[in-house]
This record gives C-alpha cells, structure tokens and sequence, in this order.
C-alpha cells in the first residue's frame, strides 16, 4: 500500500515528514512519500498527478495554508482519492 504526501518541500517540514508521517506509515506496512524523494523525467504537475492518482491514498499537510498543496488536494478529491488531512 503506498500513500502519496502533500506538504511544501521545506526543512521546517523535514520532521514532521520522516518521522510523523513517514516512519509511522512503515511501521504499519504503508509506504508513504513526497515527491521531492524521487528523480522523474516528467514535468512536476504531470508527476504529481500520476503519483495521486497511482496511490491508494493521501496525506495532506494543510499547516502552512500553501496553495500548492491546497491545488493538489483538490484534484485528489477530485479523483475521489481517500485524503488524510492533518
């Protein structure tokens, strides 16, 4: 099972990612990640469709009100992804 995070890429966020989220998921079989984990070919907003759509469900970081993250979980639930908000 893999969940797709979105959250703005920024240090303040790093712990919040590796250790609330993503080390929590692992210990419960999931594999949660962000984008900026991975090297793509695609252009971003191409990558980050797949990577929501392609997921079995999301996990939104809405703290820092970033409109990014507020565009990309709108078309998550668009799609009718299930979308964990925190």
């Amino acid at each position: 099972m893999k969940a797709f995070v979105i959250m703005p890429f920024a240090e303040s966020f790093d712990d919040i990612f590796k250790i609330g989220i993503k080390d929590t998921a692992k210990d419960n079989g999931i594999n949660a990640y962000r984008l900026d984990e991975e090297l793509f070919d695609e252009g971003m907003l191409d990558k980050i469709y797949n990577e929501i759509e392609s997921s079995d469900f999301i996990i939104a970081d809405l703290s820092d009100k970033n409109p990014n993250v507020f565009y990309e979980l709108g078309y998550a639930h668009a799609i009718g992804k299930l979308c964990i908000l925190i």
